[in-house]
């Protein structure tokens, strides 16, 4: 299952990668045709990149631990701890990747003269990210966890929103 599940993350992750290369590559072309039909190329690939992550981002939540049985023993929550831990890890990662998506996106339609769409699409995108903020927040606050699960998803949470926070900040002030 662990490995189903990276793999899974791997393609999402390199998907939106592929998509912020090309809008690179494209910046680098000299030939504004090509340009234009290469930007549109990372439109496409990072407009399907950001739907994949949101199917990874709920399934990597919905896979993590956040509770312990009093019947596991200490081997055992050592054991969910450390799952807890890598899972909340590919969670902020696949985050990450959505917010340089959403970032990337909003450049290509910019570079595209499409300030209106530029500004529609960063949007939803923000929106679309501080839900799923919400989702891993309503998870923190479910009880039966101990206090280490507890600190480890109150301090996902308080990234996610950090990363949220930073990337409206710096959108405001490019607009």
């Amino acid at each position: 299952m662990d490995k189903i599940f990276t793999k899974k993350h791997r393609d999402c992750i390199a998907m939106i990668e592929s998509g912020v290369d090309k809008f690179k590559d494209a910046m680098r072309l000299q030939d504004h045709s090509y340009q234009k039909d290469l930007i549109i190329k990372a439109v496409e690939t990072l407009e399907t990149g950001f739907p994949k992550a949101i199917v990874e981002l709920n399934a990597l939540i919905a896979s993590a631990p956040f509770e312990y049985k009093f019947k596991y023993s200490l081997s055992s929550r050592y054991s969910l701890t450390k799952k807890a831990e890598r899972i909340l890890g590919l969670v902020y990662e696949t985050f990450e990747a959505m917010v340089l998506d959403a970032k990337t996106l909003n450049e290509c339609h910019r570079a595209l003269n499409e300030r209106v769409v530029a500004k529609k699409t960063l949007q939803n995108s923000i929106d679309v990210l501080t839900d799923c903020t919400k989702k891993v927040r309503g998870k923190t606050l479910d009880s039966h966890r101990t206090i280490m699960l507890q600190n480890l998803w109150i301090q996902l949470v308080n990234k996610m929103y950090l990363t949220i926070n930073q990337f409206h900040e710096q959108m405001q002030r490019e607009e």
